[in-house]
């Protein structure tokens, strides 16, 4: 594995050379005048009680394409997050170099988590047969970052690496980037070569006085084929993303692992493009991961009563296999279930409604929400202590539930209501969850 990391970052150095050769750097210029959109919000979550926030979107201010998103909540517990995000930057002179950071940092109060076990006696914490009641509540702040660079490869739709999407009200009309053929990105879609730095520190504190300072840092190597007509809101296409993570140890982690992670989709369109009905997209996922180094050992500790305590090459319950939250499995709180493998399975039903109210007044007019959505969908999926198919298929389990998204140019906020076999959680995030 060590080689192919090596491999990959020869390749991605190749590649940034090559890409002086074709900078064009006026291409990046903004041909348009910089868009605003803000919205104030309110929810609940079973996890975090009320809470209220704003979000806050700028499009096309460095280029085109540009979208810089910020936005943040305080819920009446006491939990509260910012966050700042920025999609679609290209460096200048570096036309096919992509940056991408996503930063997160906040304090959690009163938050139920299934970080450990309430009690040695109880199935392993977040493992698939642990209990609903099984959890812990803690308190403490969370900081949580990752820095992307993509090169863009001058195959199929990249080899022009600029992009020149038209809309109409919302809806994209011409310039798609993708879904030309569903089998050769030679052909058709952007295929990117991914390294991602994350980084995440807690300073956790249970109800029962235990201290938790998870801490993970490490580079995510991934190879992806974009193949969809535009990649914030597809009608058509599909996509593939796989890629490696290796956490070392280094800047304080104590979490050192190694894992792989699949992901595929598939979005059919199932409407009439020609008569100008209302786009309605049926969006497929498919979703796997695995830890090979979950069983090697980091140390060994021999304790005062003459026992042998080992420690394991794991991820912690944020950083490697997970389900439940805003993406997998949304019928269940965030990280509800981990452990070394997973498997998941999800299908939307997305469908564009003509009518917008927002259009009725002057005032509403101003938020500048192009149209509503209003989104059907159900998933399964588990956890389990090995990469097997006979076992990740078992026990599986579910959520199903509906919601409404909203395109904001070029931005879908989406609040999503999940019913699983634990509870009925309320999911509210940007971008739609695959």
């Amino acid at each position: 594995m060590h080689y192919l990391k090596k491999y990959i970052a020869f390749i991605v150095i190749i590649l940034f050379a090559k890409s002086l050769l074709i900078a064009d750097s006026d291409s990046l210029n903004s041909k348009k005048e910089p868009s605003f959109v803000m919205l104030p919000f309110a929810f609940y979550n079973a996890s975090i009680d009320w809470a209220f926030g704003g979000f806050v979107g700028y499009k096309g201010f460095a280029q085109e394409q540009t979208l810089l998103k910020a936005g943040g909540i305080v819920s009446t517990l006491g939990t509260y997050y910012g966050y700042l995000q920025l999609e679609e930057f290209q460096f200048p002179f570096f036309p096919r170099l992509f940056f991408r950071p996503d930063l997160y940092a906040g304090k959690v109060k009163n938050v139920k988590s299934y970080a450990v076990a309430k009690s040695p006696d109880d199935p392993p914490a977040g493992s698939n047969d642990s209990r609903a009641d099984s959890y812990i509540v803690m308190d403490g702040t969370d900081q949580w970052y990752e820095f992307t660079l993509k090169y863009l490869l001058p195959i199929g739709d990249g080899k022009n690496p600029f992009t020149n999407y038209k809309f109409d009200k919302g809806i994209l009309i011409s310039g798609e980037t993708g879904a030309h053929n569903f089998i050769n990105p030679i052909k058709s879609g952007r295929t990117f070569i991914n390294v991602k730095a994350f980084y995440r520190n807690n300073n956790l504190e249970t109800d029962n006085g235990v201290k938790l300072k998870p801490v993970t840092f490490g580079l995510e190597y991934g190879l992806t084929w974009e193949n969809m007509d535009y990649f914030f809101n597809p009608t058509c296409g599909n996509y593939f993303k796989f890629a490696l993570l290796d956490d070392w140890g280094a800047l304080g982690s104590n979490s050192e692992f190694s894992a792989w992670k699949a992901d595929l989709r598939w979005y059919i369109p199932v409407y009439d493009k020609e008569s100008g009905e209302a786009p309605r997209v049926l969006a497929l996922n498919f979703y796997t991961m695995d830890t090979p180094s979950w069983y090697d050992i980091k140390s060994r500790t021999t304790l005062q009563d003459g026992s042998e305590y080992i420690e394991y090459k794991r991820p912690q319950f944020f950083a490697g296999v997970n389900l439940g939250g805003f993406k997998k499995l949304r019928g269940f709180i965030n990280f509800r279930y981990f452990d070394k493998a997973m498997i998941y399975y999800s299908a939307e039903l997305r469908q564009n409604l003509k009518w917008n109210p927002m259009e009725y007044w002057d005032f509403t007019r101003k938020i500048g929400i192009d149209f509503f959505q209003v989104v059907a969908f159900a998933d399964v999926g588990r956890v389990a202590p090995e990469w097997k198919l006979s076992t990740l298929h078992k026990d599986l389990q579910w959520s199903v539930g509906g919601g409404i998204r909203f395109f904001m140019d070029g931005i879908v906020i989406r609040v999503d209501v999940g019913k699983g076999a634990e509870s009925t959680e309320i999911q509210m995030f940007v971008d739609h969850p695959f």
